[in-house]
């Protein structure tokens, strides 16, 4: 795991957005957003929108959320003709060793038994497009499989 680094920036908050300024000095009394990350992902001042569970920025088409409001058995989502499956995932620990192995979604595994392969249309949204077309609790991920002609 390379080292992360830790920047302090100001912050000015609303009802609807979180801005957070870049090279600004903190003034006294000012409690500071300390945000983590390997790289600089910001040289200017970034606004986010608050929406329930995260925050998004538009600008860049990327979507933060609280791994706390998510479940903790986390899962992925199918969507076959319209219809939604839910497969939990297994959860694997620092050295990516399992440490819980999910069961299998019979109805799911028949489902997709049943495909025809050869006529069928896959598409894997994450992040900021499984949430601007499915919503916050799509974020991690959904498989959507449409069969029809």
């Amino acid at each position: 795991m390379s080292p992360s680094s830790k920047a302090v920036y100001t912050y000015q908050s609303t009802d609807t957005t979180l801005k957070i300024l870049v090279n600004q000095p903190i003034p006294q009394g000012t409690p500071p957003a300390g945000i983590y990350a390997q790289q600089p992902e910001f040289m200017s001042t970034l606004t986010l929108t608050k929406i329930d569970g995260g925050f998004i920025d538009d600008d860049r088409s990327i979507i933060y959320i609280r791994a706390k409001d998510f479940p903790k058995k986390p899962y992925t989502i199918y969507i076959i003709d319209g219809k939604t499956y839910r497969q939990h995932i297994a959860i694997t620990d620092g050295y990516g060793l399992v440490k819980r192995t999910p069961k299998a979604n019979n109805a799911l595994q028949k489902k997709l038994k049943t495909l025809n392969k050869d006529h069928c249309k896959i598409e894997i949204l994450r992040g900021f497009a499984a949430y601007k077309m499915l919503g916050i609790k799509m974020v991690h991920g959904v498989i959507i499989i449409d069969t029809t002609p």
